[in-house]
This record gives structure tokens, sequence and C-alpha cells, in this order.
């Protein structure tokens, strides 16, 4: 793992962390998991197929459990969190609520001051670009098993 983290390639550094973290989690080894799982992650855009199994696992690491294939919907949804948060301005967003309901995205948004028009503008259109995103990826047969 130390040398993938000096390549740029992203995607397969997180991956690789992402598989490494699998084998600790289901031995029981949750402390090693969670650094491994948690540093795969770090590097990966939130959307990435790879990055919501890893999430998912992350999941039930931090619950105690030693599988994280459990919850998928609420792994999406907090993935999706994360995607539009990062792509905000930090004192604009009070709260964030998602949720998958009924495979849909159920969204409330609390702001913590009155938007610019660009703000406004850049908050429609990262929640566009979020939705149709995980829809398109929640649609791909990777996520069907």
């Amino acid at each position: 793992m130390r040398q993938a983290r000096r390549g740029t390639d992203h995607d397969t550094v997180g991956r690789a962390g992402i598989a490494l973290g699998l084998f600790p989690e289901h031995e029981g080894r949750l402390s090693e998991a969670r650094t491994v799982l948690e540093e795969g992650l770090t590097v990966m855009d939130p959307v990435h197929p790879d990055a919501i199994i890893g999430r998912s696992h992350l999941g039930a690491v931090l619950d105690g459990r030693t599988c994280g294939c459990g919850d998928m919907p609420g792994t999406i949804a907090d993935a999706f969190r994360e995607f539009v948060i990062t792509r905000l301005p930090a004192d604009l967003l009070d709260r964030l609520d998602v949720a998958m309901v009924d495979g849909d995205f159920q969204i409330e948004v609390g702001l913590r001051r009155e938007p610019t028009e660009s703000e406004l503008e850049r908050l429609n259109d990262v929640f566009q670009t979020a939705h149709a995103e995980f829809r398109r990826r929640i649609s791909e047969p990777h996520y069907a098993g």
C-alpha cells in the first residue's frame, strides 16, 4: 500500500485500500480495518462504486461488526451527502439530511444564511449533478448484487 500511495491514480490506490481493509474486517481486526478503509476512502470520489462499498464496510467496522455488506441504501445516502457537502461553501449549509426511500433520494436542506445568486446556482447544480450521478451509479449492475 505504501508504494501505491506514491502514484497519481487515486481510484486504484483507494480501491486497493478498500480491498485490503476487508481482510482484517472479516477477521475481526476492526481497528486495523478502520485505518485501512479510511485511508482508501480519503483518495476516492465518493460516487465511485468501490468507494460506496468501502463506506458500507467502514460503517460496519464503526458499529463493531465484521461485515459491511448490509445497509447499502444508508451508505449511498451518506455518500450522496458527502458529495454535496464537499462541493459547497463550508458556511452555507446548516444541515443536509439524505435518505433512500423506495429507491429514491429524500433530501432536506437547512441553510445557515441566505445564499448569493451564484451560490444558489451552484447549490442547484451540485444537487442535480449528485442526483444524476448517484442515480446512474446505483442503476449499474455493480450495485445490484
